[in-house]
């Protein structure tokens, strides 16, 4: 197929190349579902633009009737697009999906079916003709029943779209109604042109305005995308959050007017929006006037009012904020009014525990601190009663050394008095009885028995003598030592006692003090003397050994023993005074024994 170009419409490519921008321009730039939308709208303006304008710049027939067909393309996108644009934009988006689309487009694809197979059916234009008689060549197309039905179908399905966006136009913000204005100049220049086209009322026969009012179309709809931002501000969007807050929103032209409010401030005034728009603010807010016109002075920081009286008395927090154009000109005014009265009673509620938290902690602590008080001042007292105690036991303590050091002077004079004094003196009226024994009569019975009964007597009491110094003081204390003096201690106790005593020294020499030596020695009599009182022992063992830098002496026997904790509540069988001399040289003393098993006395002194 030949085609010749003779006149080049620049009006038609004008348009097409300008809506073709726009549409690659929205396609890139935006993301959204309403940008997709309306980028497809676009191209379909655009295909229909440039499609007419090669129609008429084809010099044959048959070159007009392929651009004529081809057109199509775009005819029958643009009424779907623009119903879809509508639905998406006032809202109803949830009916934009892909099965709605592809119900949609049913009837554009059997249009342009019916188009392309025009020549075997002629149902959309029964004959092709060119019409020369003007200054233009164009298609003289007599359209079919086909062709009826088709543009029926697509102003109904404009229609539809127009009457969506004119409900928006009517219940939207300002800056929406002007969206929806300029989509409506967009969309009823090209469409009254088109109405021109079907009804012969173009100043050329058979020449379409339809895509040279698309001229007019592209300004407005770069107005609507780069001045009012088009696709970026969806009114659905707006209203949305406007009637989805609780809190209640007013907004107010620069005359002061309402011409805006959600659900919550209806509720709020007691009237619908129907009955408050348009009407001054100051009449349906009188109560908040004075705070309004504070806020203008603090800049629209919040502040809190009261309204209504009584069980519907509620507490708000306002906040008043201007809206600017470009120039910096008022041109509405939103008014936020937060209920916080379930806030201020929780406020005062936790403020009323506050003060009783806080009442209460100045009186645990007022509390604390007589507690504290009291509690220092007992710390006080013991710590002098235990210095008191200290000293009292030191006393005690020196008091019992003093004494026991007195004890041991006294025994030295005694044990001296009897060996030097006593002693002597029996010895020598012993000597007196043997003599007297050897010169006495022979013959005389009586006066032997009596001076051998007296020489027996003497024996004994040297004897007695003798072992009471001897426990008293015995003299190995001092020379040679603490070993001879236990040796000769337990002779002496086997023979008074008749209880077997074994002897297990693993030391030569003590390196002990006096007063170490006399009161370990003092101790191991003490010991022996409770095994013969109280033990009814057969046997008894007494060890002499170092352990650890210590000198250690133990009493050990088989005995009927006893229970330690009752002998020390009754402070019985010597324990005391065991202890005694064993605290004053510093050495420690364990008992230990069980009933029936036996008892073990040993003492640890630091050497």
């Amino acid at each position: 197929m030949l085609v010749t170009w003779h006149y080049v419409p620049y009006t038609l490519a004008l348009a097409g190349g300008g809506v073709g921008i726009l549409a690659l321009h929205t396609a890139l730039k935006r993301r959204t579902t309403e940008a997709r939308i309306i980028a497809v709208l676009m191209a379909a303006v655009a295909l229909w633009s440039f499609s007419y304008m090669l129609e008429l710049a084809s010099t044959d027939l048959q070159a007009k009737i392929f651009w004529a067909q081809f057109k199509y393309f775009g005819i029958v996108t643009v009424p779907a697009a623009w119903l879809l644009f509508s639905l998406q934009y006032s809202g109803r988006g949830r009916l934009v999906s892909g099965r709605s689309v592809i119900l949609l487009a049913i009837v554009p694809v059997s249009i342009v079916l019916a188009v392309w197979t025009n020549e075997a059916h002629h149902f959309f234009w029964t004959r092709e003709a060119l019409d020369a008689s003007g200054t233009l060549s164009v298609l003289a197309l007599p359209m079919g029943i086909a062709f009826w039905i088709a543009a029926a179908y697509q102003y109904i399905v404009f229609l539809v779209g127009t009457l969506l966006i004119a409900e928006r136009f009517l219940y939207s913000h300002r800056l929406y109604r002007r969206q929806a204005s300029a989509m409506l100049i967009a969309t009823l220049v090209p469409w009254a042109g088109n109405a021109m086209f079907l009804a012969g009322l173009t100043p050329y026969p058979h020449l379409d305005l339809t895509p040279f009012a698309f001229t007019i179309s592209c300004a407005v709809v770069a107005w609507a995308l780069f001045r009012l931002r088009l696709v970026d501000l969806i009114p659905i969007a707006h209203a949305a959050i406007v009637e989805g807050m609780d809190d209640c929103v007013i907004v107010s032209d620069p005359n002061e007017c309402i011409v805006e409010l959600n659900w919550a401030a209806e509720k709020l005034l007691g009237v619908p929006s129907s009955d408050v728009i348009g009407q001054p603010l100051e009449r349906q807010l009188s109560g908040l006037t004075d705070s309004i016109e504070l806020f203008r002075a603090q800049n629209g920081h919040g502040r809190d009012v009261v309204v209504g009286m009584g069980d519907s008395r509620r507490t708000y927090d306002i906040q008043l904020s201007l809206l600017r154009d470009r120039k910096g000109r008022p041109v509405s005014k939103v008014i936020v009014l937060r209920d916080i009265t379930e806030r201020k009673k929780t406020e005062g509620e936790l403020q009323k525990h506050r003060d009783r938290l806080e009442e209460m902690v100045r009186e645990r602590t007022a509390e604390l601190t007589e507690a504290n008080e009291r509690l220092m001042q007992e710390i006080k007292e013991r710590k002098q009663a235990q210095h008191e105690l200290e000293a009292s036991r030191n006393e005690i303590r020196l008091l019992s050394r003093k004494l026991m050091e007195f004890q041991e002077e006294e025994r030295k004079v005694v044990a001296r008095d009897l060996k030097d004094g006593l002693g002597p003196f029996l010895a020598s009226a012993k000597t007196d009885v043997e003599a007297l024994l050897h010169f006495a009569d022979m013959d005389d019975e009586r006066v032997r028995s009596i001076a051998d009964d007296v020489h027996k007597k003497l024996d004994g009491t040297l004897a007695s003598i003798r072992r009471i110094y001897t426990t008293l003081r015995p003299g190995t204390l001092d020379e040679p030592g603490l070993i001879s003096s236990i040796e000769a201690c337990l002779r002496n106790f086997e023979e008074v006692s008749g209880i077997h005593c074994d002897w297990d020294c693993r030391v030569s020499e003590t390196k002990l003090d006096q007063q170490a030596t006399t009161y370990l020695y003092r101790i191991l009599q003490e010991a022996l003397s409770n095994v013969l009182r109280h033990a009814k022992a057969s046997n008894a063992k007494v060890e002499l050994y170092r352990k650890e830098g210590k000198l250690v002496l133990a009493v050990d026997d088989d005995g009927c023993g006893f229970d330690p904790s009752y002998a020390d509540a009754c402070h019985g069988i010597g324990l005391v005074s065991m202890r005694e001399r064993a605290n004053q040289i510093d050495g420690t003393l364990r008992v230990s024994s069980a009933v029936g098993i036996g008892t073990r006395v040993e003492l640890e002194v630091p050497v």
